[in-house]
């Protein structure tokens, strides 16, 4: 097959479950399909995420509940076998998702590497050596982003993935531990300021080859201090540098006591328009600043009541939420999942069921694009 062919091109821009059905009726489509190159190009392209892993906000050698949700319009052509699915919930606590892969810690208390990645799609799952390196007490913090195996790579790896944890001398520096999967050992870079405030780690985003990380809220410092209000830590990986952001003025003026309070930075638009958004909850009242990445400024994009986007509860307890394809707001209450159009037209704009929440009223939420991307080598196969 010709690698510039129409069938080629077009099969390259559908998810991993589509492709999946037309290799099971077409040995044509099965033999291209398990190619380098296609999949390489079909990771690349298939970029929309799809569905949502929802993760029970807990302990982490503890496995919590995790749930899968397809997003609306979507269960034809993009999803995760069962198997897949029974081997996430029963082997490991989930840390992230990019580009298809999922990063997981080992929930088993056998003398094993703490951390793993897996495909559900293709059922193909690597364990990441970690040479005694992390302690099984420890809570890890880690940040794990893939490339997009294109022009655009700007990691010298296939993947980012680091853990991070706080100096022996308890000051705000960060040493942040680096995997290189070619060589598969890890690197030690730091410290690196990240403020007096605590990092949310799994809150982050990355643009341009930098990671924006939001701080907590708790109002524990004083007026005098320059981290009095929450920031946003602009790292980058290749420098080992950072610096600093501040979020709005207006949403440094929220009551940060509430304890019903939750904040969060997400990518924002698509294509060329692509930029950070911070997104409060405060009394029920959900808003949206976008920031502009050439002056830095933001602007107020939404702000509507939970009791306005028309859920089934009347008054919800919100779980978790998060943007997804950088303009729906997934939500999730504290009994159902929701998607809801943030750049609709606003008479148009409801939320849509998604599904049910299993997880509790704590949870974190990664989006999933359904790619054949691998694991890497020596990937093996889910088990049955």
């Amino acid at each position: 097959m010709a690698a510039n062919g129409e069938l080629f091109e077009i099969f390259s821009r559908i998810p991993a479950k589509a492709i999946f059905k037309f290799a099971y009726v077409s040995r044509f489509c099965n033999e291209f399909s398990s190619e380098d190159y296609f999949v390489e190009n079909q990771s690349r392209n298939v970029l929309t995420n799809t569905a949502v892993f929802m993760q029970q906000d807990s302990i982490q050698k503890y496995a919590g509940n995790l749930d899968f949700h397809v997003l609306r319009g979507e269960k034809s052509s993009s999803g995760a076998p069962k198997q897949s699915l029974e081997f996430l919930k029963e082997s490991g606590h989930m840390l992230g998702s990019s580009n298809g892969l999922a990063c997981c810690r080992h929930i088993s208390k056998k003398p094993i590497d703490e951390l793993f990645l897996c495909n559900p799609a293709t059922r193909k799952w690597l364990s990441i050596p970690d040479q005694g390196r992390f302690k099984d007490y420890q809570e890890l913090q880690i940040v794990f982003q893939c490339n997009i195996m294109g022009p655009l790579d700007e990691f010298p790896s296939d993947y980012f993935l680091m853990v991070v944890h706080g100096t022996e001398d308890w000051s705000s520096d960060i040493i942040c531990n680096i995997y290189s999967p070619t060589e598969r050992i890890w690197q030690e870079r730091g410290p690196i300021n990240f403020g007096a405030r605590r990092i949310l780690f799994e809150s982050f985003v990355y643009q341009k080859g930098v990671f924006y990380f939001l701080s907590d809220w708790f109002p524990c410092l004083g007026t005098g201090s320059r981290y009095h209000s929450p920031y946003i830590v602009v790292f980058d990986p290749e420098k080992a540098s950072s610096r600093f952001l501040q979020i709005p003025k207006p949403a440094r003026k929220h009551d940060f006591l509430d304890p019903n309070f939750k904040m969060g930075i997400f990518k924002w638009g698509q294509g060329s328009e692509k930029s950070l958004c911070l997104v409060t909850l405060s009394k029920g009242v959900f808003t949206i600043w976008a920031r502009n990445p050439c002056s830095e400024s933001w602007k107020k994009t939404l702000k509507v009541r939970t009791r306005a986007m028309r859920m089934v509860e009347h008054d919800p307890h919100i779980a978790g939420f998060t943007i997804i394809n950088g303009n729906t707001l997934l939500v999730a209450t504290s009994k159902r999942v929701y998607q809801y159009s943030v750049t609709s037209e606003w008479r148009w704009r409801r939320a849509e069921k998604v599904g049910a929440n299993k997880c509790g009223d704590r949870v974190l939420l990664y989006p999933y694009s359904n790619t054949l991307r691998p694991c890497g080598d020596g990937a093996a196969q889910v088990p049955r």
